[in-house]
């Protein structure tokens, strides 16, 4: 039962591969290709996929798309002490919180960034990562104004 999921989890893969990025049909068949390896019990290779997924939906422009790929990741590598990872992942979840008009949670995410961004030596990514916080934190109490 397993190896069908694998087998047909590659074949989605290849299939990815072989169609042009450009194509809202690449991160489809990423995303398949993902469930079938969560289905055969293999999860960082679901993780893996995923993230591809996301990535080129973020590419295409199709931010719920590409927020819903990150968002099914985000518990697995959270518990996981792979900060690269989570960089990304904040980052990611962070950007497309805020351009779904989600700023409370993109500034939750921003800061998990600002955190994590503690414990890199590089100073121009802290700066980054605080730049990106504050534009969330601005938006977000621009939106809570407005509202008042």
């Amino acid at each position: 039962m397993l190896g069908r999921h694998t087998v047909a989890a590659r074949y989605f893969h290849r299939i990815a591969s072989e169609i042009t990025q450009s194509s809202v049909v690449n991160p489809l068949f990423l995303e398949q290709a993902a469930f079938q390896y969560l289905k055969a019990g293999f999860m960082r290779k679901f993780c893996f996929y995923m993230i591809l997924a996301g990535r080129n939906f973020e590419a295409l422009n199709l931010r719920n798309y590409s927020f819903n790929c990150f968002t099914l990741v985000h518990p697995y590598y959270q518990r996981l002490k792979w900060n690269g990872i989570r960089f990304s992942l904040y980052s990611a979840l962070g950007r497309n919180s805020q351009n779904l008009g989600d700023n409370s949670l993109a500034v939750q995410f921003f800061r998990n960034l600002l955190q994590l961004c503690c414990e890199f030596d590089q100073s121009q990514e802290q700066k980054d990562c605080l730049n990106e916080f504050l534009v969330a934190v601005q938006n977000w109490t621009s939106k809570w104004e407005d509202d008042t």
